[in-house]
Parts: structure tokens; C-alpha cells; sequence
């Protein structure tokens, strides 16, 4: 019959060829092939193999490549992998021996390591590029990309392998990739639009046939069960972010995929959407939304198409509505292989080839769903200050934010310089406008590190940790009650050499001690009380100079002692006023010199005794000497009276007048002298008693 004349050319078609470069493998036989494909997924090949050696060497078998070629229409279409695991399940003839393969991606085999790498200023396809390098004995991989994509500042692969932080990656910028196979080998293809997938030769367009008689009749190969739905699905999505660079601005963005159906606006908010700029998280948005809506609608079927291919498209028309055929992409399959060839010389069976497949409309943008975990920090980490070789140990790296750079424990590429990580924030006791408090960690520091949500792109420096080669400022336990700030000179590494605020807190010895290494700077905008209950004890080594724009006033209940050892200069612009309830002693042991430019008053209620050792001389214009009872001049020598050309000269034995006439008794009268009249003493002010400092909040 005709029909049984196609069900054997089929049947005869499906011979597939297994090749495997293993030397001394001896004769291989296919006996089946389960294969699993998917888009952004690594596919997984078991390979059910005869043999005719019993002995072969399983290890020589892993990492080889295995391929696969199964007969189409024109050409062959060709399953290859590398062996991941190779197994010897016993006898299954007279003459072969079981074996069983799984083959798997290039890409799979980076899921076997396991690494902690920084990348900076990169786009995502440059971080995987570079990821891949290091795989470049396996790796075969091609772009058929048309989005751009913006360079993260920082990203971190933190205890996951490579094959995780690549798919992860991709599934963040809505990256991804398919295989496709050679004979000797597979390539992965990276891809963001419709544009990089094609259809299979002969196989653009595969007809639906309701029943399996009628589709193998002389229609070929075909579709013969399909299962098509819909469903409610979030057509929006809101991301949110925040940059401290723009605190202000609110980094929200939506996109939205539009449906006609009923409760068609369900929306899906997310934060943080990992993103600073605005262009960032128009794009993330968008292909949120997209993957939110790629599995709006999906159909399942089963085909004997041997070129129904993952990643491929095809055209499918026959369906019983009519407004379903159309242009679909191919999202996943499950091929099985089942060879019906002759075995070591017993009668083989049927062929089989079938597929189990999921397809979606290429109208609709795929997009990967993101499954691929990133990893977490569950708890601070430590870290090390670094900063360009030109900055020195205990100098200070840092921006404008106050940020600093670090070197992971975990990070052996990084170089300890200012390119081990990004600037990171750190945390201070207090952050306000222009106000608050501020130390900055130093190169050589170990600093506690913190994640924002965990996520390893988010580090914070939230805390500081002494070491061994790092220690305390004193020593400790033997300084354990001391409380103390202390810093130190960026020229030196000498403990002598800093600023210190220091609490000692120890029973009987308790004090504060305030040093600069430098120069000490106060300012106070109103008024500054010191209460000091015992004594005070200041030494100053320099000169010391004072401005006071107003008054001066002071108390002091007892004596004060001032020793100058050098000159002593007053000047005052004013009066000068001085009182003492006691005795004033002025000694000089130079000249004494009193100068004014008004009168001199001495004013006493006793005695004025004026004693010169030579000469005392006086000089007015006129002088008056004036006794209330007497007024006695007395010379040693010689006492002489002089006015104009007359004299009196007084000596020890005789009085000489000489002058031109000489009046004695002769009725004149000698005028009175004036009395001294001393200027009026005025009292000096008191001072005001100032009141006593009190706490402002009790």
C-alpha cells in the first residue's frame, strides 16, 4: 500500500549517526537519544549507546565532544555536546555492551566553578566576554544583539559559578540565547529581538494533521496534536530606585504591554529596580513587562518535523481556527530518538522520532523570566582601605561624598589600589545638611562592610575593627577604663603625633585630656563659662596676646602674684584707677619716672617722708610750702634762699644777706603760701560678681 510505503521511508530516515572522538572506543551504536532543549537554558542530551568493548575507559570519555546527526529531507541535523558523565549499565547482547551518555552545553560546564570577581565600568556583554575568556578552549558563542546596553559602574560575582552569574546577567539586561549545532561542535547565540531567529530549511512551514494515520499519509512530516491558551497576566511594571547622587529625584519608571481582555491592569511594583540612570530604567521596565507577558499565550503540541528546532520559527496552518496559524517561535522541545536498526545481529525494531514542543507567537517579544537567583551577603564583611600607590598608609582617599575604596578578602585579583572596588559610601554618626560628623577611614584601615539588601553591588561601610597589626591607641587591658578619639598626622606614623579627646573614667584618677598636635582653634558665638572648684594651672610656652573688645573684670578673694622677668608695659586709654585697703609698695631698682601732662596729686592722712640718697630737685613755676604749725627746712650744710639777686645763705655759724637794699622790720608783710590742694581721689569701680555656669538642661 502507498501509506505503508511512507511509514518505511520514514522509518528508514531516521538513522542517526553517533561520532565520538575517543581513541579505542571500537564500534559505537546509537540506541537512543532523549534530547531537552530551551531558550536561555542549557540543553541536556542522554544518550543510550552500544558497544562492543566491555572494558572501555569511562574518564576518557568526559569533556570529549559527541555528536548526534539524524537524517533530514536535504542535509542532516546534528545533536552535539560535551560529555559530562558516562556510565557502563552491563550486557545487552551477545556481542555489545550498554552505555549511557549525557551530553551537555559548553556553557553547563562553567556551573562546575565557583569564583568571587569584581568587574567595573563594563557593559553586561563585556562582563560575559570576559567571563568566557577564560573559558576559550570550549567556548563557542556568536551575538545577534540590536539593544545597547549601558556599563554598570560595578558588578560582583559573589560565590556562584560562572555559568549562574552569566545567565543571571542576561536575564537582568533581557539577554538571551539559544544553540546552535554543527557536526563537530555547538555554538550559543545571543540574542534581544526577533530578528535573530530563522526558520529550518524545508521545515518553514509544518501543516496540522488532527490524527496520526492522516498525517503520515502523503502530507510528510507534521504537527499532530496542538494545545493553545491564554492567561491573566501582570501587563504592567512600576521599578523604583534611588540615587544619592539625585536625592531628589524619584527613579520610578513604568512600562506596560496592552491587553483587550477583562482585569487586563494588573501590575507588578519592584524595588529596587538596580538602576541610577533614567535611560537604565526605561529599558528594564520595558523588558519586565515583556517577560511578564511572554507566556501570555503558549501552545504545546507534538510533531515528527525532524527540523523543529529550538530557536528556530516556523509557519503552522491547518488548525481548526484559522486565526491561530501564523508565525511562531520555538521556546522549548523534548526530542526522542529511538534508532530501529539491527543489533549485533538481531532483528531491530521501528524507528521512532517525535517532539514535544512549546511555541509562542513571534508577534509577542520574548523575554527570559528571571530564575537565576543573585546571590546574597547574609552578613557584614571586613575590608581593607586601599587607594592609589601614590597615597600612603594612614593618608586618606576619598571624593567628594566622603567615600572610599576597598579590598575584599575574597578578591585575589584585585591589586589593593583604588581600582579593587567602587567608591563606597560610608556611614557616618551623623549626616545632615552641610552639618554633623565626619572620619573618614584611612588607607591600611580594616573596615566593617555591609550590603544594602544583601545584594554584593551594594556595599556600605557601616564600621571600623582593630587587628593585629592595626592596634588600639592604648594599650589594652591596662588602659581598658580610657575612652578616647584619637587621630593621627598624616606625616607620621609617631603616636606623639595626634589629635586626642581622651576620658578617664578609672575610680580616684578620673580627667579629660584634650590635645592638638598643632594648633588649637575655639570659637564661641555668645558667652563661654569655665567653673574650675580647685586649682587651675596654665603653662605657656609662647607669646601670648589677647583682644577683649569690651570690659575686663576680676575678683580674686585672695593674694595675686605676678612675676615679670622681663618688661612690663600698661597702656591705658582711660582712667587709671587703684585702691587697696592695705599698703602699696613701689620698688624700682632703676629710675622711677613719673610723667603727666596734668597735675600730680599726693594726697595722705598721715606723714609724706620723700627720702633721696644725692640730689632731689624741683622745678615750678611757683612752689609754696605751707605748715599748719610749723615748717622747718634744715640742711646739714648750708641753707641757701635765693630770689633774683638777693640771698640768704644760712651756715653752720653764720647767716649772710646779700641783696641790693635789705628792709628789716620796715612795715612789709611776707604773703601767705597757698595750702597744697591734692586732686580729688575718685574709688575704683567693682567688679561685677559673675554668676555661676549651670548645666543649660537642669
Amino acid at each position: 500500500m502507498p501509506g505503508e510505503d511512507r511509514i518505511e521511508r520514514i522509518i528508514m530516515a531516521l538513522l542517526a549517526e553517533l561520532t565520538c572522538d575517543v581513541p579505542g572506543k571500537g564500534k559505537m551504536q546509537l540506541m537512543s537519544l532523549s534530547a531537552s532543549e530551551g531558550l536561555s537554558r542549557p540543553f541536556e542530551y542522554q544518550v543510550e549507546i552500544l558497544s562492543d568493548k566491555p572494558d572501555l575507559d569511562l574518564e576518557k570519555f568526559l569533556g570529549k565532544s559527541m555528536s548526534i546527526a539524524l537524517e533530514l529531507p536535504e542535509g542532516k541535523r546534528h545533536f552535539n555536546g560535551l560529555v559530562a558523565r558516562f556510565a557502563h549499565s552491563g550486557r545487552r547482547t551477545k556481542q555489545f555492551f550498554h552505555y549511557q551518555a549525557t551530553l551537555r552545553p559548553w556553557l553547563w560546564f562553567l556551573s562546575r566553578t565557583q569564583d568571587c570577581k569584581i568587574f567595573q565600568e563594563k557593559t553586561v556583554v563585556q562582563i560575559v566576554e570576559e567571563v568566557f575568556a577564560d573559558h576559550a578552549g570550549i567556548k563557542k558563542v556568536s551575538k545577534k544583539l540590536t539593544g545597547t546596553y549601558t556599563p554598570w559602574d560595578y558588578c560582583v560575582q559573589y560565590r556562584e559559578s560562572d555559568m549562574n552569574f552569566v545567565t543571571r546577567l542576561l536575564e537582568q539586561e533581557g539577554i538571551y540565547y539559544y544553540f546552535e549545532h554543527t557536526a563537530g561542535g555547538h555554538e550559543m547565540v545571543l540574542c534581544d529581538n526577533a530578528s535573530a531567529h530563522h526558520s529550518v530549511a524545508l521545515y518553514e512551514k509544518i501543516p496540522y494533521k488532527a490524527n496520526w494515520s492522516e498525517a503520515h499519509g502523503d502530507q510528510g512530516e507534521t504537527i499532530q496534536s496542538w494545545s493553545v491558551g491564554v492567561q491573566v497576566l501582570p501587563t504592567k511594571v512600576v521599578l523604583a530606585d534611588y540615587d544619592f547622587e539625585r536625592p531628589s529625584v524619584a527613579l520610578r519608571k513604568d512600562s506596560a504591554v496592552a491587553r483587550q481582555h477583562d482585569l487586563n491592569s494588573y501590575e507588578v511594583f519592584d524595588y529596587p529596580g538596580e538602576y541610577t540612570k533614567d535611560g537604565d530604567g526605561t529599558a528594564y521596565a520595558k523588558a519586565r513587562a515583556q517577560e511578564q507577558q511572554a507566556g501570555y499565550q503558549v501552545a504545546s503540541g507534538q510533531s515528527d518535523a525532524r527540523g523543529l528546532t529550538c530557536g528556530t520559527t516556523f509557519k503552522v496552518d491547518g488548525l481548526p481556527n484559522k486565526a491561530l496559524d501564523g508565525e511562531y517561535l520555538v521556546l522549548s522541545t523534548n526530542i526522542y530518538i529511538e534508532e530501529g536498526a539491527e543489533i549485533g545481529g538481531e532483528e531491530g525494531s521501528d524507528g521512532h522520532y517525535s517532539c514535544d514542543f512549546q511555541v509562542m507567537p513571534t508577534a509577542d517579544k520574548y523575554r527570559a523570566p528571571r530564575l537565576t537567583p543573585k546571590p546574597m551577603v547574609y552578613g557584614p564583611q571586613t575590608a581593607m582601605v586601599v587607594g592609589p600607590a601614590a597615597v600612603k598608609p594612614h593618608d586618606v582617599h576619598t571624593d567628594k561624598y566622603g567615600r572610599i575604596k576597598v579590598q575584599f578578602h575574597w578578591d585575589r585579583l584585585g591589586k589593593k589600589d583604588d581600582k579593587s572596588s567602587c567608591w563606597v559610601r560610608v556611614s557616618q554618626p551623623w549626616a545632615g545638611k552641610n552639618f554633623g560628623a565626619i572620619s573618614l577611614p584611612r588607607v591600611g584601615d580594616e573596615v566593617v562592610v555591609s550590603f544594602l539588601e544583601g545584594d554584593p553591588d551594594q556595599p556600605l561601610i557601616t564600621g571600623r575593627v582593630y587587628n593585629a597589626e592595626y592596634m588600639p591607641p592604648h594599650a589594652l587591658p591596662a588602659n581598658a577604663s580610657v575612652t578616647t578619639m584619637l587621630s593621627r598626622s598624616m606625616a607620621s606614623t609617631d603616636k606623639a603625633q595626634s589629635n586626642e579627646f581622651r576620658f578617664e573614667d578609672k575610680p580616684g584618677s578620673e580627667y579629660i585630656w584634650l590635645q592638638a598636635q598643632k594648633d588649637f582653634h575655639r570659637e564661641v558665638e555668645n558667652n563661654d563659662y569655665d567653673t574650675v572648684k580647685a586649682d587651675q594651672f596654665i603653662t605657656l610656652k609662647g607669646k601670648r596676646q589677647e583682644l577683649v573688645e569690651k570690659d575686663v573684670e576680676q575678683i580674686v578673694y585672695g593674694k595675686v602674684t605676678t612675676t615679670f622677668l622681663k618688661d612690663h608695659h600698661n597702656s591705658v586709654g582711660g582712667d587709671w584707677l587703684q585702691t587697696t585697703t592695705g599698703v602699696i609698695n613701689l620698688h624700682s631698682d632703676g629710675d622711677f619716672v613719673v610723667d603727666t601732662k596734668a597735675n600730680v596729686g599726693v594726697n595722705a592722712m598721715q606723714g609724706i617722708d620723700i627720702k633721696a640718697t644725692q640730689d632731689m630737685k624741683g622745678a615750678a613755676m611757683n612752689v609754696h610750702l605751707k605748715g599748719d604749725m610749723n615748717v622747718t627746712i634744715e640742711a646739714g650744710m648750708t641753707l641757701t634762699l635765693k630770689a633774683g639777686a638777693g640771698s640768704i645763705v644760712i651756715g653752720p655759724a653764720t647767716i649772710s644777706i646779700d641783696a641790693p637794699l635789705v628792709n628789716i622790720n620796715c612795715g612789709g608783710r611776707a604773703g601767705s603760701a597757698s595750702p597744697a590742694s591734692p586732686p580729688a581721689v575718685a574709688a575704683p569701680v567693682e567688679a561685677i560678681k559673675p554668676e555661676p555656669d549651670k548645666d543649660p538642661l537642669f
